[in-house]
């Protein structure tokens, strides 16, 4: 497939920026292999070939951690925290690197071409708490669950899970895996609400008791964040074990299904998903929610980057040096008679405590 000379300029632009983002969220592997990379065309063609949507540097970076996972003997496993503990020294790796990406460009591009960026973090789901609870007090419970883009249905598991948030009481479900931990500024609503259904729509949804794909999901994680991977590794398991209905297929066409088959109340969710759908996906999302409502009351909730921070993120609207603006939303949708209300009830930004701001807050756009 050939790569246009716009594609290019756009993906070594990605590296430029990378060098400095990585960076800034302690990804000191990635940093040095982005600061080599804007300057190799060879590694830009191949970064170029990353699917239309996906970060293309992160894309191609994930692939080979998870190629590299699949073959841990390989010396560019030398420099992944994942592998070794220490690893060797980063800005020692770009040879190495390199060289496996000549080695195995054939199956990099096949990657690249069969895997979607479905990045989860488990401790998502003391984000999504509030949310859930906030729902359940208002239509009642136990909520049935449809996640939109689920990867494996982590956040589905909410409800299983500790919470100790600052300067609040405990809470959560007995001989819980995993606490998680968070800090609200506020009065957001802190309990678990009863779970009914539980159903995850995802282009590629992953199965977590297939070895493979577990090893794309902690692929996705930066090497150096053994918490997170570790937290993943552990909520994979709680998942394995509990009953979730895995569709496949664009939610577009699968969400008008599954919704008419899901008993009230219902809420949908998403997590750092609809972010990457554009302005066009997400109104013909409301549209098909406001047409549902005619007969009944929907409410969908989700924790997103702003409009700002994905602009960012895609490379646009900021220097070499810049650093990721603080503008997390958290937001409800009420589809309720044909009408659509939605409002940005909590914001963040990194390392920041969450800003309740309730139903009271502002209008979402």
């Amino acid at each position: 497939m050939a790569v246009t000379t716009e594609r290019m300029e756009s993906v070594a632009a990605a590296f430029r920026t990378g060098a400095q983002s990585y960076g800034n969220f302690g990804a000191t592997l990635y940093s040095v292999l982005c600061a080599g990379g804007a300057d190799d065309p060879d590694i830009i063609e191949l970064a170029a070939h990353a699917q239309a949507g996906a970060q293309p540097v992160f894309h191609l970076l994930t692939v080979i951690h998870y190629l590299v996972l699949g073959s841990p003997h390989d010396p560019l496993g030398r420099y992944f925290a994942t592998l070794h503990d220490p690893p060797r020294p980063a800005d020692e790796a770009w040879p190495e690197f390199t060289r496996f990406c000549r080695e195995r460009r054939s199956q990099i591009v096949d990657t690249l071409a069969s895997t979607t960026v479905q990045t989860t973090f488990a401790d998502r789901c003391a984000t999504m708490v509030p949310l859930f609870a906030f729902v359940a007090d208002r239509v009642g419970e136990p909520l049935n669950l449809i996640e939109i883009g689920c990867s494996a249905g982590v956040l589905l598991t909410f409800d299983r899970y500790a919470y100790a948030y600052k300067n609040r009481e405990p809470f959560g479900a007995q001989g819980a895996p995993l606490t998680f931990t968070g800090e609200f500024s506020g009065d957001p609503p802190l309990r678990l609400p009863l779970v009914g259904s539980r159903t995850g729509l995802d282009l590629h949804p992953v199965h977590a008791d297939n070895a493979d794909e577990r090893r794309w999901l902690i692929a996705l994680i930066f090497p150096e964040f053994r918490k997170q991977r570790e937290e993943l590794a552990t909520a994979l398991e709680v998942v394995a074990q509990t009953d979730i209905r895995l569709v496949e297929g664009d939610a577009l066409n699968t969400l008008p299904g599954v919704l008419a088959e899901t008993a009230d109340p219902v809420c949908i969710f998403h997590s750092v998903c609809l972010s990457y759908w554009t302005e066009e996906a997400r109104a013909a999302l409301d549209a098909m929610l406001i047409e549902a409502s005619r007969t009944r009351t929907i409410h969908r909730v989700g924790s997103e980057p702003s409009a700002r921070f994905s602009a960012w993120n895609k490379g646009h609207n900021r220097s070499e040096t810049s650093k990721p603006p603080p503008s997390g939303e958290l937001t409800i949708a009420r589809y309720a008679g044909g009408v659509m209300d939605s409002r940005i009830v909590g914001t963040n930004g990194f390392g920041e405590p969450v800003t309740w701001l309730g139903w009271e807050g502002k209008a979402s756009t």
